[in-house]
């Protein structure tokens, strides 16, 4: 097994009375992209700043390659956060220089990465135009290029997608997994969970400043269980709903329901087959996976009504 890029060991945060971050434990493997999740105020933004060297933690250690942090890791990182840090009167080329060049790049260097980021990015056109003659869009994908100048070990990308229409937001996802293919470990602070279980391959969920979920997309899932049902049918089903109260309705269409059925067993499973047959004609009947949506709402709720 891979030896982790990052391990954080009880990282917690505080701001005089308020704590950001309370005793959060998890480690980062290379080529990996990791989910982070959570509602608004959780703690994700004040993480990545940690993560990204900008603010130290009030209790807990941070290891990188096994080292405890130190200043010249913080060139093996790459961090966009979800403030954008563009200086709106200068030209895109000559900004990009700017930071290539904080980054101890030659000029040789600075220049070979200024032109291959922003022909990857699509942005090529721009080198000459301020920032501030460029859409929203295409100032984020200037924004990522200059992230990702240095080719760094380990990304952070908080809300990487704001600002972006649907059909850049897929390139960034094919860039995410390309440079994922290349070793680099990716955490992608979004609320967009389509996106989660496209391209993550873990997730951490937090909560109040708390990880209350955290490991690989699929098996988070496959533990979650089964526990929505989705059914074609000819005919009112109406009848068979009453009898069975404790199922919540989902959506409903002429022909087709999806029902959340907490704790099923073999039996209720019989009985409520047994009674939809008197009453309708089945196309289908089957076990839907649940999604990272449900889940976050799920987790979220019970740990919101939690002490």
């Amino acid at each position: 097994m891979e030896e982790p890029i990052v391990e954080a060991h009880q990282l917690s945060k505080q701001y005089g009375q308020t704590v950001a971050l309370r005793h959060c434990s998890f480690t980062l493997t290379p080529g990996t992209i990791v989910g982070l999740l959570g509602p608004n105020g959780a703690g994700k933004s004040t993480l990545l700043r940690i993560l990204a060297g900008i603010l130290p933690p009030t209790t807990g250690e941070l290891l990188f390659a096994g080292e405890p942090f130190q200043r010249k890791h913080q060139q093996w990182i790459g961090y966009l956060p979800e403030e954008r840090g563009l200086y709106r009167r200068n030209r895109v080329g000559d900004q990009l220089f700017y930071f290539a060049r904080l980054r101890g790049m030659s000029t040789a260097e600075a220049r070979n990465a200024i032109y291959f980021w922003l022909q990857r990015m699509g942005a090529a056109q721009w080198y000459h135009r301020r920032v501030d003659e460029l859409s929203k869009g295409m100032q984020q994908k200037v924004q990522l290029a200059a992230t990702l100048l240095h080719r760094p070990r380990l990304l952070l990308l908080d809300e990487p997608t704001s600002g972006l229409d649907p059909i850049n937001a897929d390139e960034l996802s094919t860039l995410l997994q390309e440079l994922r293919a290349d070793g680099c470990t990716i955490v992608l602070s979004t609320h967009r969970m389509e996106q989660v279980e496209q391209i993550c391959d873990e997730v951490l969920l937090i909560h109040q400043g708390t990880i209350v979920l955290a490991g690989n997309v699929q098996e988070i899932k496959q533990r979650w269980g089964k526990d929505t049902i989705v059914i074609e049918f000819h005919g009112d089903i109406t009848p068979v709903l009453s009898h069975f109260p404790h199922l919540r309705l989902l959506s409903q269409s002429s022909n087709r329901i999806e029902l959340r059925w907490p704790h099923p067993n073999p039996d209720s499973l019989q009985d409520f087959l047994s009674c939809a047959l008197q009453h309708v004609s089945l196309r289908s009947f089957v076990w839907k996976e649940p999604s990272m949506q449900e889940i976050f709402i799920d987790v979220v709720k019970a740990n919101s009504a939690s002490p």
